[in-house]
């Protein structure tokens, strides 16, 4: 897998040619484990290398008309959409391997090079690595994972709330995770859920959160609050499955 420390200035479409000379994809993560916003950079090529893993396609959930839907970019990438949505970024390649990140939403970025066509996910929330090619994932991963299914569930069975949370900010969802993952840490079984170091780095990210953009903080709690009171899954729950699988 490919992993970078964040840049002090942040990455840019622009530094992709260089970053991606020699790699498939490029990972900053961002909140918690790295200050400063978090970075999906991925390469498209016409034909494979072979050196190392080799994207043919990503699939991500972009706004849409009434909802979030699926979008699918390829060689050659032609502009995207400005924005992604929350959920899962399956980057695929030619046989058909997969490496999954899940991220809050932000932004995106195309740009095409010679042989080489990119995409730049852009979030102030975290982009964290699920699955691929025998890896783990992030220690968060699947707490994530978790909370998005909880999420499009009560958004399936609940129209206004799939209009407010498509409007949300990612900082607003990362908040309501963060709510929802420190109350679930913090029954009998908490040290079975989480080590006690990553409980403290969640709660540590709220206190920032709060500290730092004290309404997307607020707005996370209150949304939190309204998943606490979310009906349970009905029909037209499983056009969501995909998102968050």
């Amino acid at each position: 897998m490919e992993f970078a420390p964040a840049a002090r200035a942040g990455l840019a479409i622009t530094d992709a040619p260089e970053l991606l000379s020699e790699v498939g994809w490029l990972l900053v993560h961002g909140s918690p484990f790295e200050h400063g916003p978090a970075y999906l950079l991925v390469a498209i090529r016409p034909r494979p290398t072979r050196a190392h893993f080799d994207p043919e396609r990503i699939e991500c959930w972009c706004p849409g008309s009434a909802a979030a839907e699926q979008a699918t970019l390829e060689w050659p990438i032609a502009k995207p959409p400005p924005t992604y949505s929350w959920g899962t970024i399956k980057v695929i390649d030619r046989v058909a391997a997969v490496n999954k990140f899940a991220s809050f939403g932000g932004s995106l970025s195309g740009v095409r090079d010679g042989q080489l066509s990119a995409a730049l996910f852009r979030s102030e929330a975290p982009i964290l690595a699920v699955s691929g090619r025998g890896d783990a994932g992030d220690p968060l991963a699947a707490s994530v994972v978790g909370f998005f299914a909880r999420l499009a569930a009560a958004c399936g069975a609940d129209s206004e709330l799939s209009r407010d949370v498509s409007a949300m900010d990612p900082l607003v969802l990362y908040a309501a995770y963060l709510v929802r993952a420190l109350e679930l840490y913090g029954g009998d079984l908490a040290a079975l859920a989480a080590p006690p170091r990553l409980q403290a780095l969640l709660r540590s990210e709220l206190c920032l959160l709060e500290r730092d953009s004290g309404a997307s903080a607020a707005a996370g709690e209150a949304l939190a609050r309204r998943l606490d009171g979310a009906g349970q899954e009905r029909k037209g729950v499983r056009s969501w499955s995909a998102r968050f699988g």
